[in-house]
């Protein structure tokens, strides 16, 4: 994917790193994660707070800063898309050919 996608932009899309989901989200601790970038938080409607670093406009980018993370040691890291507003797994975008429209 990132061979192919991996510098493609498109209005209204860009990529975070989800570090952390947790329904306690008072019972995650990411203070060794502030040196890498800003960290937020967002609640969605499964009522699972999740959180994210980063806002990149390309894969490559994105996956730059999930090593980084990695590095620091959150090993469970990954990509996830944000279009017009609305997150999305990149297995999603993928089976839906976003990135040929």
């Amino acid at each position: 994917m990132l061979d192919t996608y991996g510098t493609v932009t498109k209005t209204g899309l860009s990529f975070t790193v989800q570090i952390g989901a947790y329904n306690l989200p008072q019972n995650f601790n990411y203070t060794k994660i502030l040196k890498i970038g800003k960290v937020k938080k967002q609640k969605l409607d499964d009522n699972i707070t999740r959180f994210t670093v980063g806002d990149t406009k390309t894969l490559n980018e994105a996956y730059a800063l999930k090593k980084q993370l990695v590095d620091a040691g959150v090993s469970d890291a990954f990509v996830t898309a944000v279009y017009n507003g609305k997150r999305y797994l990149l297995k999603d975008l993928a089976e839906n050919n976003f990135f040929q429209k």
